[in-house]
């Protein structure tokens, strides 16, 4: 009987690991304190759960906010914009290295995904880097429109290393910035630890909702500048070869 109260008297102090072994066949008592210890346990265990999913979802939250202020503050340069983005989803996500190609199709016949940013080792990086739909991993992201999702990459597929020696990362993910059913470019990021599902769908929502529109809205405008600034180029070559003429 000591060694029921005893058990019952740990099970009210949280100590839900404690073992018990019946008395008899007929221990009521013990089987009642065995399934009470049962129910907190699942309690216990529904409550890490729902506080578990309540981080990540407040960890995702806060994400949306920080990228959406992100855009807001600098959305006229689009190398610039670009390399804020993934500097901030190389730290926030905990990955090594990270980089963004959008597509240049200024020759229709012949359009390529361009890098425009990368950022590795807490560092800047400066690169030139073009990629054809199809080609690679990213091409084929882009030609696809889906995430890839890799956990052990090959050792020569990363470019970048740290200087330091050491292991390349081995997860990799990429996922299409997309508007709609249009993909604008592709996000590369790459991490020594894999992905968890709940920063996979963080990235590829505001790969569809939040950057892609960015992008279009600096695109549009870098080519309505264009067009004028050809424009005005025109007009003031065609006043030096006809002075007199007048335009209607």
């Amino acid at each position: 009987l000591n060694h029921t109260v005893q058990f019952a008297r740990e099970i009210g102090q949280g100590k839900l690991d404690s073992e018990f072994t019946l008395l008899s066949s007929k221990d009521r008592l013990g089987e009642a304190l065995i399934d009470m210890q049962k129910s907190l346990l699942k309690a216990r265990e529904a409550e890490v759960q729902r506080k578990d999913e309540e981080n990540k979802q407040n960890w995702a939250t806060r994400g949306v906010a920080m990228f959406g202020e992100v855009l807001r503050q600098h959305n006229d340069n689009l190398n610039e914009l670009s390399y804020l983005i993934v500097k901030n989803l190389v730290s926030y996500t905990g990955s090594i290295q990270g980089g963004i190609y959008l597509i240049n199709d200024n020759d229709s016949d012949n359009p390529f995904l361009e890098m425009t940013a990368c950022y590795a080792y807490d560092r800047r990086k400066f690169m030139e880097k073009n990629i054809l739909p199809n080609e690679g991993l990213v091409g084929w992201c882009y030609v696809e429109g889906k995430t890839i999702l890799m956990t052990d990459v090959p050792k020569n597929y990363i470019k970048i290393t740290s200087g330091l020696g050491g292991e390349n990362p081995r997860c990799l993910l990429i996922v299409p910035l997309k508007v709609n059913d249009t993909v604008l470019g592709v996000i590369e990021l790459a991490s020594f630890n894999p992905y968890q599902k709940y920063q996979v769908d963080f990235i590829e929502k505001i790969a569809k909702k939040s950057i892609p529109h960015s992008v279009d809205i600096i695109a549009i405008s870098l080519m309505f500048v264009s067009s004028f600034q050809f424009y005005e180029l025109s007009l003031g070559i065609f006043r030096k070869m006809f002075p007199k003429a007048k335009i209607i």
